[in-house]
């Protein structure tokens, strides 16, 4: 199996499984690729003799790369399998942050014990003192 591969954007990506066991030649689907929450429509699988697999992937993008495990079942218990992992070569991006500081003041009819903000995902908390 090819543990790992790297390729540039644009590239195909060829992975290979080899299989070795008894019996080979007379189970369907002896072999099978998988890479979890991933298209893989977007791959093509060639099985050229019974114990050889490709997982081949053309104009490969930054989506393309993670771990794609190769299955292998004779029928035989348990079933083996192994992973590859395709990267792609991407230039570095460099990411700017900024911090905004914010204040709000509030006048308040009734008093609460606590107040909750919660803003883009982040959830503040502040606590409100009954007698400010």
């Amino acid at each position: 199996m090819t543990s790992s591969l790297l390729v540039s954007p644009g590239d195909t990506a060829v992975l290979q499984c080899q299989v070795t066991g008894n019996p080979l030649s007379s189970v369907e689907h002896l072999i099978t690729w998988s890479r979890g929450g991933y298209d893989m429509s977007r791959a093509v699988v060639d099985t050229p003799s019974v114990d050889r697999s490709r997982l081949t992937i053309a104009h490969v993008d930054r989506r393309d790369a993670g771990a794609f495990h190769c299955r292998v079942f004779n029928g035989v218990d348990p079933a083996s399998s192994a992973t590859a992992e395709l990267i792609i070569k991407c230039k570095a991006l460099a990411l700017v942050t900024t911090t905004i500081r914010l204040r709000f003041d509030c006048n308040m009819i009734r008093p609460f014990d606590d107040l909750r903000h919660d803003w883009a995902g982040a959830q503040l908390l502040k606590q409100i003192n009954r007698s400010a």
